[in-house]
């Protein structure tokens, strides 16, 4: 009963890494595509017509102005004005701490993946005997 019990607790375990790390794995695409988004728009010219996005799906028509600095999320709704290359820096940074988070949790959801295997074998052990 107890290393039932025992299992259900990994699995649960597993189901969170598997969660975050799914979530950082996404937030690590988002900060990598932003950063290299900023790389044409050095080529850019003031006063090109361009499509804004508002959301995922709507869009509406601008201009675009000085293109020496960008707006940089920098999270709970706060922006901060950056160089393009100094956001693209900000960015890869954000984006290679978010990997290397991830890169952990992935090495601990093996981990634990394996020790669910082990505990797994052994109940099935276990049931074997009893019987």
């Amino acid at each position: 009963i107890q290393l039932s019990q025992f299992k259900r607790a990994f699995e649960s375990e597993i189901e969170q890494f598997s969660g975050a790390l799914e979530e950082l794995l996404v937030a690590h695409s988002r900060l990598s595509g932003s950063a290299s988004l900023l790389e044409p728009l050095k080529r850019e010219q003031e006063g090109k017509d361009v499509l804004i996005p508002l959301t995922s799906s709507l869009y509406v028509p601008g201009t675009l102005g000085k293109l020496d600095t960008v707006l940089v999320d920098v999270g709970v709704g706060y922006f901060i004005e950056k160089k393009i290359p100094e956001a693209q820096e900000l960015l890869n940074r954000r984006a290679k701490y978010v990997k290397d988070n991830a890169d952990k949790i992935q090495q601990r959801l093996l981990i634990q993946q394996q020790n669910l295997r082990t505990i797994t074998q052994v109940l099935q052990q276990k049931m074997q005997q009893q019987q």
